[in-house]
């Protein structure tokens, strides 16, 4: 430290009423390398002090940039932590050499990106010093968060804020220590918007990862009191999106809404005849083959592989319906025949008509209740493709669901499916 500086006035300004300035008349040519109180340089007590401007006086006067506290916390994680949102010392520091990538080493294991992203006071412009600079978006602290968790859980998050985060190479689904992604905690944000659901979306994030308790980020946004059909509708163009799954307490994710609206928007991507599956429950749906001959199995096998992607719990539901009943009773019957007369040629071909006419049924049962934008999700799930007959009427299909979207309106979805499922 150069002789002659008034160090008193200097720690006065730092730790006081900052005045940079004042700063500039006291340090013109001097030196305050190794100056120190309590572990902080004049330059950790600048960056913390909510009234902080310009630091380059401090800079100028040979104040180590990369200085450590004791918990390993340099100037520019104090800046990045400070609720002033002083963009022109984070810009001064980072120019002078400050490393963006430095831990903390309290246990936290914090980098400066960590704590700009959890400081309510963030811009999108700091957040682009630190990505300019190099800041590693996928750091993990001492918890299993990176920078993108805090940010997602931070109030200030905006359209604005989040994309510089949303890079190619960030890691979206990096789970916490409480098995947490960085969706789960936007999905939970009240200021969580389609355009940031959809930035996750562009990353292929996955919407089907589950936390501690079992919830997916779906369920996630259908607790919060403030999902949207908006939001709803962001978050269902996700062809991966499963909104079968359960969480610890048994509940799907659609379970969880309280808002009616929302409530009555969902009902088009769940069937209504499904149970809740688990992330086991992934068998595709149809008939049992134990018990009968190889010839017919064979034959029952290529039946199943007909149907569209459902599973078990899907398949027994329309089986049990009273209004399928007196069909699916022949179905069994014509079964039982065959099984027991194999190398009966005309039970053999009541057999096949009875269960293509089970298949239609099946088939209209489906179309019904489960809409084509959930297709591929299912097929996805349950190991089974969407039949061939199927995708050639989708259009049709799609356009009777938007005719008779709602839950209610079923039997009219129903009577129009009948006439192009003959």
């Amino acid at each position: 430290m150069s002789r002659g500086v008034n160090v008193d006035a200097i720690w006065s300004i730092v730790q006081g009423r900052y005045d940079a300035s004042e700063l500039e008349r006291l340090l013109p040519g001097a030196s305050i390398a190794g100056l120190d109180m309590d572990g902080w340089t004049p330059l950790h007590y600048a960056c913390d002090n909510r009234q902080v401007t310009s630091v380059q006086p401090l800079l100028q006067a040979g104040a180590s940039v990369n200085a450590t506290d004791e918990g390993g916390y340099t100037p520019l994680h104090l800046i990045c932590k400070n609720s002033s949102g002083n963009l022109t010392a984070i810009s001064q520091l980072l120019a002078a050499g400050a490393s963006p990538n430095i831990a903390s080493t309290d246990g936290k294991h914090v980098t400066p990106l960590h704590l700009l992203c959890i400081n309510e006071a963030v811009t999108s412009d700091a957040v682009i010093s630190l990505m300019k600079a190099r800041a590693d978006v996928n750091a993990v602290d001492g918890d299993g968060n990176t920078p993108l968790h805090y940010l997602c859980t931070n109030h200030a998050v905006s359209d604005s804020v989040l994309p510089p985060l949303m890079q190619r190479g960030t890691h979206v689904d990096v789970q916490n220590n409480f098995q947490s992604t960085p969706m789960h905690y936007l999905c939970q944000n009240a200021n969580v918007t389609p355009r940031m659901i959809s930035l996750f979306w562009d990353l292929h994030a996955n919407p089907n990862i589950r936390d501690n308790i079992g919830n997916t980020v779906l369920h996630s946004l259908c607790e919060n009191a403030k999902a949207s059909v908006a939001l709803l509708d962001a978050f269902m163009t996700s062809k991966s999106v499963d909104p079968t799954l359960t969480n610890s307490s048994g509940k799907r994710a659609f379970d969880l809404i309280a808002n009616g609206d929302c409530a009555a928007f969902v009902q088009r991507f769940i069937p209504q005849m499904t149970q809740p599956t688990s992330a086991s429950s992934t068998a595709p749906g149809g008939e049992d083959l134990t018990d009968l001959p190889d010839s017919l199995s064979m034959s029952m096998k290529r039946w199943n592989d007909s149907l569209p992607p459902f599973d078990e719990s899907f398949y027994n539901a329309v089986s049990c319906e009273p209004a399928f009943e007196s069909i699916y009773g022949k179905v069994q019957e014509a079964s039982f025949s065959v099984a027991t007369n194999p190398g009966d040629k005309h039970l053999v071909q009541e057999w096949e008509a009875q269960m293509q006419a089970w298949r239609r049924v099946v088939v209209r049962a489906f179309l019904t209740l489960v809409h084509p934008q959930m297709w591929p999700r299912y097929a996805q799930t349950f190991h089974r493709s969407v039949p061939s007959d199927v995708i050639k009427i989708q259009a049709k299909i799609e356009a009777i669901w938007s005719s008779f979207p709602d839950a209610t309106q079923r039997r009219q979805r129903l009577e129009a499916i009948d006439a192009l499922v003959l």
